[in-house]
């Protein structure tokens, strides 16, 4: 609000006077006040409908539909019957939402809404209804009485004589012309009805007839091959190309970007961080020397002086150097006398190399984590976003494939073998399933071992990374902390008085540096973010281990139902674990007896084997899991070398065990 001064407002707009517009007359358009439309007939007709219409479905659906389609009769409304088909049709898909989420408090609240519908509702609906045949029906059943009257009598009449009205109009004006059109044709019309009906019996229906039983027989061709052809091997193909390109053509160019190109980058970002580091920490430590007091100003060309030999360390140009070394500083004719020492000047040069490392150090710190925060984000985003997912993808596309694979060659096997098959045919049979099975958990076993590989690799190149990047900022501390105290410590040599305790002091402060410098290291070592990321990697690689392990066991219990079904020639979809059918018992007995005679070719062996296989993959991966899970995540450097021990070591048990499976031999 403007503040008014000697009758004049105060920050505001001067007002303008209409003498000081161009000829007295305003400037640019004036503005009008906008006007309302109003609604025409039809938006008010069709909104009020609208509303009318929802309210009317709303309280028939909550007052007068029945609950289910069997208590539906003749006089429900019709909104009913299209209610409890959309009901019908949307509650399966809406009842398990329902069930999770509304349902627990449905049921804390059912409790109070019976009580309610037991004391308040139904006692007062019963009152209303009540009330209402006793009061209101007799009331509304004279109402209508009336109104039907008054209706016939005064309505009706007027309908009437306007219908009249209107057949006479119609008769005077329209009908001699209708007539005439008729007239003209009906000849055309009556002939092409004729034509048109003898094309349909005589060439259509008859053609519709002959054909229809090759285009069912087309039809249902057409449908078989979607069905049993076309879609499966569109699926297993689309299959095949997320596997390649999650699982073999993104981890082999990452892998050629990884050990080519990444290194030199990071050697680049490495040497340009270094020398932003050492301007950043150049310019904190000036900021420490201007704010030092007067008595410590001796001392600070020196100290500037090997600061700078410091940072021209980290400096490429060597342009300065031939004329850094041809002058030399004039040798004094009067040998200057020693300096000294006082308790005060000792403090001082000690604190002044303490304030400036500090800040030093804290520069160094805050660069460091900006540095791992940006490393991290991008090992994040291209190695677990990218590639690590990808394999874990790859993985689970593989299980679907391999273990349909195998479900599809038993029944193809199965469906295969005759009734009256010897038991030479029942063996290939099931070493052939054996035989796919085995190399299902071959495939299944290659790719979680390059989830787990790319996990170690990961949290091992981030380990790398992070070591390198705290490397290059200690290597500026270690610079400044020697050279620093380099300075102080050549400047006590040549001062009289020193003592033990004082260079007692002077090592304090050099260890104090050290664990500063211990400090920094663990900003990077111990960084939240590169935890997170190990942990995420981890993640994908537990949850990768448990699905693999879930495969190995339904590979076994795949194993279990192939035999039940060679036994009983069950080729159907049927994969179900189930006992052996009673009918079957006889020639299960008979096959065991005839498949006895097969020490290291036959089927219980092989089966023995591949059991032992999937028991070494499901117990090594679940120890490696609890392995992984128990290791403690405080400090980036702590590799799980023991998760890697029992996953190789599951995954060499498995090798064995299934390559004692006679006739599989790689």
């Amino acid at each position: 609000m403007a503040v008014v001064e000697n009758g004049k407002p105060v920050n505001a707009k001067p007002i303008e006077s209409v003498k000081d517009r161009p000829n007295g007359h305003a400037v640019g358009p004036v503005s009008r006040r906008p006007r309302h439309r109003r609604q025409s007939w039809t938006f008010w007709l069709f909104n009020n409908l609208a509303k009318l219409t929802t309210w009317y479905v709303l309280l028939t659906v909550i007052f007068r539909c029945p609950s289910t389609p069997a208590k539906l009769t003749d006089t429900t409304p019709q909104v009913c019957h299209t209610y409890l088909s959309v009901k019908s049709y949307a509650q399966p898909h809406l009842q398990p939402y329902y069930d999770d989420y509304a349902a627990p408090y449905v049921a804390k609240a059912q409790p109070y809404a019976d009580l309610a519908n037991r004391r308040l509702v139904r006692p007062v609906s019963n009152f209303v209804q009540l009330n209402y045949d006793k009061y209101a029906s007799p009331q509304l059943e004279s109402a209508k009485t009336h109104v039907q009257a008054q209706w016939d009598k005064s309505v009706v009449p007027r309908i009437n004589n306007v219908q009249g009205n209107a057949v006479k109009i119609y008769d005077a004006n329209l009908a001699p012309h209708v007539e005439k059109v008729a007239t003209v044709a009906g000849p055309y019309y009556s002939s092409g009805r004729d034509s048109a009906g003898h094309l349909y019996q005589q060439y259509v229906l008859p053609s519709v007839k002959q054909s229809r039983p090759y285009i069912q027989s087309a039809y249902n061709s057409t449908q078989l091959f979607v069905a049993t052809t076309a879609y499966p091997v569109a699926r297993h193909a689309w299959s095949d190309l997320i596997i390649f390109v999650d699982g073999t053509f993104w981890p082999f160019v990452k892998g050629l970007y990884i050990d080519n190109v990444r290194p030199q980058l990071v050697m680049i970002n490495e040497r340009v961080a270094k020398y932003r580091e050492s301007r950043k920490m150049k310019a904190a430590m000036d900021v420490v020397d201007k704010s030092t007091t007067a008595p410590a100003a001796s001392s600070t060309p020196i100290a500037s002086s090997v600061l700078d030999d410091v940072y021209a360390m980290f400096n490429t140009d060597e342009s300065s150097t031939p004329a850094a070394t041809g002058t030399v500083a004039p040798e004094s004719s009067a040998k200057a006398e020693p300096k000294w020492a006082t308790e005060e000047q000792i403090s001082e040069d000690l604190e002044i190399w303490q304030k400036k490392f500090a800040a030093a150090a804290d520069t160094g710190s805050d660069d460091l984590s900006e540095r791992v925060a940006s490393i991290v984000h991008s090992l994040a985003k291209s190695d677990i976003e990218g590639m690590g997912q990808g394999l874990a993808t790859a993985l689970e596309k593989t299980i679907e494939n391999e273990i349909d694979n195998v479900k599809s060659k038993i029944r193809s096997v199965v469906g295969s073998l005759p009734e009256d098959a010897g038991s030479e045919e029942t063996k290939k049979s099931a070493e052939e399933i054996l035989g796919t099975i085995r190399a299902s958990g071959a495939e299944i076993k290659d790719r979680a071992q390059k989830v787990r590989d790319w996990a170690q690799n990961f949290e091992k190149g981030l380990i790398q990374r992070l070591a390198a990047a705290s490397a290059s900022t200690l290597e500026v501390l270690d610079g400044i902390k020697d050279l620093g105290l380099q300075e102080v410590g050549m400047r006590w040599a040549w001062m009289e008085g020193v003592t033990y305790k004082h260079w007692e002091k002077f090592h304090a402060v050099r260890k104090q540096l050290d664990e500063w410098k211990q400090e920094v290291r663990n900003v990077a070592m111990e960084n939240p973010e590169a935890e997170k990321a190990i942990a995420s990697a981890r993640q994908i690689m537990e949850e990768s281990m448990a699905i693999t392990e879930d495969a190995a066991k339904e590979l076994v219990r795949l194993k279990s139902v192939a035999q039940w079904k060679l036994r009983a020639r069950d080729a159907t979809d049927d994969f179900e674990t189930k006992s052996m059918p009673a009918e079957a018992v006889s020639a299960a007995s008979s096959l065991a007896s005839e498949l006895q005679g097969l020490p290291s070719q036959g089927v219980d062996s092989a089966s023995s084997a591949l059991s032992q296989a999937t028991d070494a993959i499901a117990d090594g991966i679940s120890s490696a899991s609890s392995a992984v899970v128990g290791t403690s995540t405080g400090t980036v450097e702590s590799v799980s070398s023991q998760a890697s021990q029992y996953a190789d070591s599951a995954l060499s048990s498995a090798s064995s065990a299934v390559g004692a499976v006679p006739g599989y031999d790689s």
